[in-house]
C-alpha cells in the first residue's frame, strides 16, 4: 500500500513539471563568436539528452568491443591463456587415457599460450613419465622446486624417480627435505621413516617415529607397536656384536610398554638364560603366557631341561599353562605331553576340552596319535585322521598389509616388504589392508637385515638404551 503511495506521488510530480513546463516553455539564446542560436528551453533538454545518450552508447560499443575482439587491450592475453587452459585439459585427458606421445604434444603447446605454473610441469612430467623419458620427466618436477607453494610436489616427484631408479641415499635426502618443507605431512614422514628402516637406520627411525607421534600421524597403539619393534632391531643389533648388556637394557625398556611381542619374550629369555639365570629366563616365559600362549614359548619352556623324563616335563609344562589355563593352546600343549607321558586319560580329558572351543586340524591330529597310543583299531585311528583334513586352518604369522603368510615372525614381510606388519593371527581372521601390487611405491626392496650380521652397518649407541 505505501508503495502504490509513493508511486502516485512521483506520477502526479512529473505531472505537474510536465504542465508547467508546457504553460511555460521558455527560451534559451546561445551566443559563441559570430554565432547566435534561439531556441526553446524543451529543445535544449532533448538536445542534452541526446548527446548523454549517444556518449552511453558509445562507451557500451567500447566496452563490447574490448571484450569480443582479441587485439584490442587485455583481451589478447585473456583469450589466449583461455586457448592455454583448453589445451591443458587436452593434454590431462590424453594423460589420463595413457596417451603419452599426445599428452606431451598437447602439454607443449600449453606451455606456449599459458604463464609458468605448477600444473604444466605435473602435466609435462606425467606426459614425460609415460613416454619413459625420465630424464625430462626430472628435470620437469626440478622445475617446480622454483615455486614455494609447489616444492612439496617436485620433491615428491623426485623422490618416486630416485627409488624406481635405486638411488637409495638419494631417495632419503628428498624425503628429509619433503619433511622439512611440511613436517606434519603424513606421507612425508612415513616415507622418511620407512626409508629409515630399510637403512636399518633405527635412531633416526625413531626420531622420525617421535615426529609422527607429535603430528599424530601414527596412532597411540602404532606408536608403541614400532618403538619397541625399534628397541628389538637395536637389541638383535647388540646381541649379535656380542654386546649382552645393552641389548638386556633395550629389551627390558621395550617389554615395558609392550609386553605381547613375541621376539621380545624370547629374546629376553635368551639373554637371561646366557648368563646362566634359568630360573629368571623360564619366569619370563612364564609370564609371557598369560598374555600371548603361543607354541615357541611352549618350547621353548620345554627344552629348558633336555634331560628330564617326559613325566617330568609334563609337570613342568602344568605350571606353565596354569598361567592360561583355559587357552586353547594350553589344552594342545598339555595333550601332546600326556601322550609322550603315557598319560593316556589326561590326555583325552586335555582333547576333549579343546574339542569344545575349536576344530583346528592340531586338535584331530592328536586325537589320533592318541588313539594309536592307546592302541586303537585302524578304523578309529582312520576316522580322527579324515577329521584333521577336514579341519580348520592352524593359527600363524599373516601380514597386515598384504595378508601374506609366513612360517615364522620375521621383521619385513616377505611379500610386500612392509615393517612390523607380521601378526599371530587365524587365516581367516584378517583382511589385507592393500593388495600386494597396491602397495606404496616408494619403498625400497631390501633383505631382512636383521638376517645377515653383514647388514648392519652401525652399533647402538649407549643413548639408545635410556630412550
Amino acid at each position: 500500500m505505501f508503495r502504490l503511495f509513493i508511486y502516485m506521488v512521483i506520477v502526479l510530480g512529473v505531472a505537474w513539471f510536465l504542465s508547467q513546463w508546457a504553460g511555460n516553455p521558455g527560451t534559451v539564446t546561445i551566443s559563441w563568436q559570430n554565432l547566435e542560436i534561439n531556441t526553446s528551453f524543451a529543445v535544449l533538454v532533448f538536445a542534452v539528452a541526446g548527446v548523454l545518450t549517444l556518449g552511453l552508447l558509445l562507451q557500451k560499443l567500447y566496452v563490447w568491443a574490448k571484450r569480443e575482439f582479441p587485439v584490442i587491450g587485455e583481451n589478447q592475453n585473456i583469450k589466449r591463456q583461455e586457448r592455454g587452459l583448453n589445451t591443458l585439459n587436452k593434454a590431462v585427458v590424453a594423460l589420463a587415457a595413457g596417451d603419452g606421445v599426445n599428452a606431451r604434444k598437447l602439454a607443449n603447446q600449453a606451455a606456449k599460450l599459458l604463464p609458468p605454473q605448477p600444473m604444466m610441469h605435473v602435466v609435462a612430467a606425467q606426459a614425460a613419465k609415460l613416454t619413459g623419458d625420465t630424464e625430462a620427466a626430472r628435470k620437469e618436477f626440478e622445475g617446480l622446486l622454483q615455486d614455494p607453494d609447489a616444492a612439496f610436489l617436485g620433491v615428491r616427484g623426485l623422490l618416486v624417480g630416485a627409488v624406481a631408479d635405486g638411488k637409495v641415499r638419494e631417495a632419503r635426502r628428498l624425503a628429509e627435505k619433503a619433511k622439512e618443507i611440511n613436517p606434519k605431512s603424513a606421507w612425508a614422514i612415513k616415507t622418511l621413516f620407512d626409508l629409515q628402516i630399510k637403512a636399518t637406520d633405527w635412531n633416526s627411525a625413531m626420531e622420525t617415529l617421535e615426529a609422527g607421534k607429535h603430528s599424530k600421524v601414527f596412532t597411540k597403539d602404532e606408536v608403541k607397536s614400532l618403538f619397541s619393534t625399534l628397541y628389538y632391531c637395536q637389541a638383535k643389533e647388540a646381541e649379535l656384536a656380542n654386546e649382552h648388556e645393552a641389548a638386556e637394557k633395550l629389551v627390558q625398556k621395550a617389554l615395558k610398554s609392550r609386553k605381547d611381542f613375541l621376539p621380545l619374550v624370547l629374546m629376553a629369555s635368551r639373554l637371561e638364560s646366557g648368563k646362566g639365570n634359568k630360573t629368571r629366563a623360564l619366569k619370563i616365559l612364564e609370564t609371557a603366557w598369560a598374555i600371548i600362549p603361543h607354541p615357541e614359548i611352549a618350547e621353548r619352556y620345554a627344552k629348558a631341561e633336555p634331560m628330564e623324563t617326559e613325566t617330568v616335563r609334563y609337570g613342568r609344562l602344568q605350571k606353565l599353562t596354569k598361567k592360561n589355563p583355559g587357552h586353547t593352546e594350553s589344552l594342545l600343549i598339555l595333550a601332546a605331553q600326556a601322550i609322550k607321558a603315557k598319560k593316556y586319560i589326561e590326555a583325552g580329558k586335555h582333547l576333549d576340552a579343546a574339542m569344545e572351543q575349536t576344530s583346528r586340524v592340531k586338535v584331530f591330529q592328536l586325537r589320533a596319535d592318541l588313539e594309536k597310543a592307546r592302541g586303537a583299531t585302524s578304523d578309529i585311528i582312520s576316522k580322527w585322521q579324515q577329521k584333521a583334513k577336514e579341519g580348520t586352518a592352524e593359527p600363524l604369522w599373516k601380514c597386515s598389509n598384504c595378508a601374506a603368510e609366513a612360517g615364522q615372525w620375521a621383521l619385513l614381510c616377505t611379500t610386500c616388504r612392509m615393517f612390523n606388519t607380521l601378526e599371530w593371527l587365524e587365516g581367516e581372521n584378517i583382511e589385507p589392508a592393500l593388495r600386494e601390487e597396491e602397495t606404496q611405491d616408494y619403498l625400497v626392496m631390501l633383505p631382512d637385515p636383521l638376517k645377515e650380521k653383514s647388514a648392519y652397518s652401525k652399533k647402538p649407541e649407549s643413548k639408545s638404551a635410556k630412550k
